[in-house]
C-alpha cells in the first residue's frame, strides 16, 4: 500500500504569500477600504508547486542503511491554487 502526503516548497509559500499581500494593499489603498477578505486579484496569485512524499513502507527512514526509503515526485507540471486563509494586513 503506498502512502504518501501532498507538499510545497517553503520558499514557494513564502514568495506567494509575499505577493498576494502586496496585491492586497495595493488594492486597499486604491479602493481606499480594508477588505474584509482577500479580493480575488490577491488569491490569484495564490499558486504553487505541488509535490509528493510517497513510499511502500510504513516507515519512510531506512534506519539500518540510514537513507529514506520514500521517492519525492513533482505531481504536475503546473501550478495549482490554493485557498487563501491567510488574514489580509
Amino acid at each position: 500500500q503506498a502512502r504518501g502526503v501532498v507538499i510545497y516548497q517553503d520558499s514557494d509559500i513564502s514568495d506567494i504569500k509575499a505577493r498576494a499581500l502586496a496585491v492586497q494593499n495595493q488594492l486597499n489603498q486604491e479602493n481606499g477600504s480594508i477588505a474584509a477578505n482577500l479580493r480575488a486579484a490577491a488569491l490569484r496569485e495564490l499558486k504553487a508547486q505541488p509535490y509528493a512524499i510517497w513510499g511502500l513502507q510504513h516507515n519512510w527512514l531506512d534506519m539500518e542503511n540510514n537513507h529514506a526509503a520514500c521517492t519525492f515526485t513533482k505531481l504536475t507540471e503546473n501550478k495549482v491554487p490554493l485557498k487563501g486563509g491567510m488574514h489580509p494586513s
